[in-house]
């Protein structure tokens, strides 16, 4: 009986719909549109890289890996059996699958222009680690 309420809160966990992949970038998009780069990097984890673009802006690489929480030294890899992210913050060399990837455009100031899905995997408690990471609405 003691877990009983622990149990329904699971329950009720499990049951609760999770955003698609599609309405969780759009929500990041619209909660970031417009806004210094420095912002979304402080909520969610520095870059995994750059590339300057011809207008003045930047192409962004942004990649959060599970268990080392992505940044710089993360990267993902195809193979044949699938796409798998390796993080160097794990400092064991061991290969992970939780990630989401996206590709943040800025302008000229380094204010975000767009932000899009490049690559999701599927998640901790669903089918898209993306939409766990950005489909929170209190983040």
């Amino acid at each position: 009986m003691k877990y009983l309420p622990l149990t329904a809160l699971f329950l009720l966990a499990c049951c609760t719909p999770m955003k698609q992949p599609g309405e969780a970038i759009a929500r990041v998009n619209q909660e970031f549109d417009g806004r210094y780069v420095g912002l979304f990097f402080a909520s969610y984890g520095g870059t995994g890289g750059s590339l300057r673009l011809e207008d003045g802006g930047r192409l962004y690489h942004w990649v959060s890996i599970e268990p080392g929480g992505g940044g710089a030294t993360s990267e993902v890899f195809s193979r044949p059996g699938g796409t798998y992210g390796f993080s160097g913050d794990t400092g064991n060399g061991e290969m992970i699958s939780g990630y989401c990837k996206v590709d943040i455009t800025t302008n000229n100031e380094d204010h975000i222009t767009s932000i899009t899905l490049a690559a999701d995997s599927i998640g901790k408690f669903g089918g898209s680690r993306c939409s766990e990471i950005f489909g929170q609405s209190d983040k």
